[in-house]
Parts: structure tokens; C-alpha cells; sequence
């Protein structure tokens, strides 16, 4: 069944085809904007707003986590494991983790690691492979962009916003350096123990709860928010502890970089 499903995603990648060093640079409301036509499975662009950043647009949510969801798993899990499919209660987790992820955000030296990673497992165990639209998505066009280690890759499904806004602040946090180090402040000298333990427990049950980096990133993405999602998602009020991260990237000149409204 794993590989009826790969494959029927890797038919999806034949029908749209682009040219990994000719990608359009756009900005991110321009991208946002963007209607895929009847035959793309997806389009992407580099972003005028953030350096070194692929973003990628997707028709089909399966195709994107098909092609990422893998590689998300094994940077984000503390022990950074493989998803072996000859283990039910990994490809019970796949496909759990494919009905609801809506967008990825990889930096190209994790990507690297990655694929160099699973393509050594696969020639001691099958069921540990690189599956048919991954290796044609990245053999087309991410290979010899990601020996950046620097670049970032971002996606998610088209016409949705929110993931759109969110992946897109964690690019800025992976490369405006500025950026970064407020958030960083901000985590430590402004929020209290409690609450930087309420998102951690929250977070806990996909990402590895004792990397503060990863800890930090996911906070400024969601705080972020347009919406009151964010509130919903820590069962805590953070209403105003977003008006105060805001007036701090004001302070600092940052808040224009945002996408929002």
C-alpha cells in the first residue's frame, strides 16, 4: 500500500516540470497570490524578503508530506529517526502526521544530512528508503541547490495563509540573524518559566521539547499568528504576550519583515 500511494505521488511530479536554476524570486504576498494552473502539482520561487530561501507551493497536501514529511520527522525528533515502513507504527505515524501537516520548513544543511542519512540506511534495510516522488522532486531540483548548507527550504499547500505566514517566519528566523536574536531575548528575558514550560509540553508530542532552539523557533512562528489559532493551540492567552513581542520588533525595525495584514 506505502508504495502504491509513493507512486501515484511520483506520477503527480511527471505531469509539471521546472527548471531548479531558473526559479522566479518573488515576494512573499506575490507568492501567496499566485494561482497554480490545472496541470502544476506545484511552483517555487526564491524569496525577495529572506536570502537563500526556496519557497514551494503545492496543490496537494499528500505530494508535499510525501516529499518532506519524512525529512521534517527526522530533524525535529530528538533521537533523529529514519521512518522505517517495514514498522507498522512508523507507517501508521506517516500517515497520521501526512492527513494533517500543512507546511515545512528545512534548512538545506538538515536536508543534507537527511538524504545522506537514508540513502546509507537503505543499502542495509528496504524498508528505509527514499521514496519515488522524493528522489524526483530532489534529484530535479534540490540537490545542487541544498550543497548550500545555508539555504532554506520552506512549502506549503496553496491559498492557505496561515501555514504560508507561519513557514515563512521561521525563514526569518533561520536567516536574518537579527531576527533571531531578538526572538532569542525575547524567550528568556521576557517570558517566565511557566510559560516557556506550557509551550514546551504543548510542542512535546511532534518536536523535541529539549532543543530551546527548535523550542524558540516554533514559539515566534505561532505567536505570529493572524488569528486567535494560536490561543486555541497552547490553551494559553497569548494575546498579550504577542502585542509585546510585536512592539519589540518595532523597536528594533523588524516588524516591517512580518507577514501579516
Amino acid at each position: 500500500m506505502y508504495k502504491k500511494l509513493h507512486f501515484i505521488s511520483y506520477l503527480a511530479l511527471l505531469f509539471f516540470s521546472i527548471n531548479a536554476f531558473s526559479f522566479e524570486e518573488k515576494s512573499i504576498r506575490d507568492v501567496y497570490q499566485y494561482e497554480l494552473t490545472k496541470g502544476e502539482s506545484y511552483q517555487c520561487f526564491w524569496l525577495s524578503e529572506v536570502e537563500k530561501t526556496l519557497v514551494c507551493s503545492f496543490a496537494d497536501m499528500y505530494l508535499m508530506n510525501d516529499i518532506f514529511l519524512g525529512a521534517s520527522l527526522f530533524v525535529e525528533n530528538k533521537d533523529q529517526q529514519l521512518l522505517d515502513f517495514g514498522k507498522q507504527e512508523d507507517f501508521e505515524q506517516f500517515l497520521h502526521y501526512r492527513d494533517i501537516i500543512g507546511g515545512h520548513d528545512l534548512r538545506g544543511e538538515d536536508l543534507l544530512l537527511y538524504r545522506k542519512t537514508l540513502i546509507k540506511s537503505c543499502r542495509k534495510n528496504i524498508d528505509v528508503c527514499v521514496n519515488d516522488s522524493e528522489n524526483a522532486f530532489f534529484k530535479k531540483y534540490l540537490d545542487k541547490i541544498i550543497l548550500d548548507p545555508d539555504t532554506v527550504v520552506i512549502s506549503y499547500v496553496a491559498k492557505s495563509r496561515d501555514t504560508l505566514e507561519h513557514e515563512f517566519h521561521h525563514a526569518l528566523y533561520f536567516q536574518n540573524d537579527h531576527y533571531r536574536l531578538v526572538v532569542q531575548e525575547f524567550w528568556e528575558n521576557e517570558l517566565d518559566e511557566n510559560t516557556r514550560e506550557a509551550i514546551r509540553q504543548r510542542l512535546q508530542g511532534i518536536y523535541d521539547r529539549n532543543n530551546e532552539d527548535l523550542m524558540m523557533n516554533e514559539f515566534q512562528a505561532y505567536i505570529l499568528y493572524n488569528s486567535d489559532k494560536v490561543n486555541y493551540f497552547f490553551n494559553i492567552n497569548f494575546i498579550e504576550i504577542r502585542e509585546m513581542f510585536l512592539e519589540r520588533l518595532r523597536v528594533e525595525g523588524l516588524e516591517k519583515l512580518l507577514f501579516r495584514n
